[in-house]
């Protein structure tokens, strides 16, 4: 009888130890699940404080697909039995093991949702069935790893961001990744494999920029390109574009940043390091349309730009007195007649025959202007002047010291008659011819005889 029975429903756990654990000592299967109390004892496989004596294998109080002898927490169906990260009737759900770690099905963003439930498998903000239509990656949230989330970078599904305007939304372009080493990254290239595309339209290439140290999508910070040929002028050879290099320039002394020096029109690639005039000064330094001493002559062609005197042609006649003759001081078979050779043509000669007496006076006089010894005895006109020794109204420079027309023993500078070998020249009574013929002095009265 019960009473002296110390286990009355025979389970193999005493009376006592029963009312200690809580089960019936009267029903050997306290919970129901089949299994007697003595087979349970005291183990609590779902560590919850409940023995499973005390909680059924089969039944389950939460709906959760797992027995409240297994689950921790029987009216929690988002318990996680097996720990791996999923819900108990989430995985129950999707189809996998609530109790099988290893079976959880994938997920990718963590959420407790396995992916074949999730309708936002990366967690991102965009539906997969979105991701999908635009080209994203429902399983990455950051589907071009720039470090952004897709959603971020997508903004309005129906309008994504294109920031670039290159028809490749920013979610699929990466603001790290510069594809062609351009120094822009893809988001913002709307040519990804051209180096040479202008982003910021400044009308120099990305790539240039940077090695120019400019930044390439600063329209206003270009950096100056003096020939306007895409390329700034610190990293470019030839600033002016003019065909020689700037070096060459500075070894040159011409300017790296005009390609015209001299501003004569004629770049300085064309004129390159000719010295027409042979002056040390080459040809791109001197202008061919400026004339610093205004002689008619360029400095380009001419060897002394501050001489207007200088000579250019070599025709003796400097340059200046070319101009003012008419002539070409650059052709030195168009110097005109210059009678007495200093250098000055006739037609600008004021004494052309250099005697020292003036064209103009020598046309008074009588004289020739064209000859500094009108009447050819070895004494200049201007020595003689408008002396008249013999004071026969012609002047000694119309009447030779070395002719004698009438042969009287006097020239006919000293003889008042040239034509009368009578004439008495020292009045000493004598005519000059006979004081010749007697030995004395037609031109001494003490010498009569």
């Amino acid at each position: 009888p019960d009473n002296i029975d110390n286990d009355d429903d025979n389970d193999g756990v005493s009376d006592t130890d029963e009312v200690t654990n809580g089960t019936d000592p009267l029903n050997a299967d306290t919970d129901g699940d089949g299994e007697n109390d003595g087979a349970e004892g005291t183990t609590d496989t779902d560590s919850d404080g409940i023995i499973d004596a005390l909680e059924s294998s089969i039944i389950d109080a939460d709906n959760d697909g797992v027995s409240d002898e297994l689950d921790a927490e029987n009216n929690n169906p988002n318990n996680d039995s097996d720990g791996d990260g999923i819900g108990n009737a989430t995985e129950v759900a999707a189809g996998t093991d609530p109790l099988n770690p290893n079976d959880a099905g994938t997920d990718t963003d963590g959420d407790g949702t396995p992916n074949n439930l999730d309708i936002d498998d990366d967690n991102d903000g965009i539906e997969d069935t979105d991701e999908t239509a635009l080209g994203t990656d429902p399983l990455n949230a950051d589907s071009d790893g720039d470090g952004e989330d897709d959603a971020t970078e997508i903004g309005n599904i129906f309008d994504a961001n294109d920031t670039d305007s290159d028809g490749i939304i920013d979610a699929l372009e990466s603001s790290i990744i510069d594809t062609d080493n351009d120094g822009v990254s893809d988001e913002l290239d709307a040519e990804n494999n051209n180096p040479n595309n202008d982003s910021d339209g400044d009308g120099i290439g990305n790539a240039t920029e940077v090695a120019a140290g400019t930044d390439p999508l600063n329209p206003n910070d270009a950096g100056t390109d003096t020939d306007g040929d895409g390329t700034p002028d610190n990293i470019d050879n030839d600033d002016d574009n003019d065909g020689v290099s700037d070096t060459d320039e500075a070894t040159n002394g011409t300017d790296p940043l005009s390609a015209d020096t001299d501003g004569d029109g004629e770049n300085d690639g064309a004129e390159g390091t000719a010295d027409t005039d042979s002056d040390g000064i080459i040809d791109a330094l001197e202008s061919s349309t400026t004339d610093t001493d205004n002689d008619g002559v360029s400095d380009e062609l001419d060897a002394e730009n501050n001489n207007p005197n200088n000579d250019s042609d070599g025709d003796g006649i400097g340059n200046a007195t070319e101009v003012a003759a008419g002539t070409d001081p650059l052709n030195p078979n168009d110097a005109g007649t210059d009678t007495d050779g200093d250098g000055t043509p006739d037609n600008v000669d004021t004494d052309d025959d250099n005697d020292g007496v003036e064209d103009t006076d020598e046309t008074t006089n009588g004289t020739d202007p064209l000859n500094a010894d009108t009447d050819g005895d070895g004494e200049n006109d201007g020595a003689e002047g408008t002396t008249d020794t013999d004071s026969d109204g012609i002047i000694d420079a119309l009447e030779s010291s070395t002719t004698d027309t009438d042969n009287d023993g006097v020239s006919d500078e000293l003889d008042a008659e040239n034509n009368n070998p009578n004439n008495d020249s020292d009045g000493d009574g004598i005519g000059n011819a006979t004081e010749v013929a007697a030995g004395t002095d037609p031109l001494n009265p003490n010498d009569a005889g």
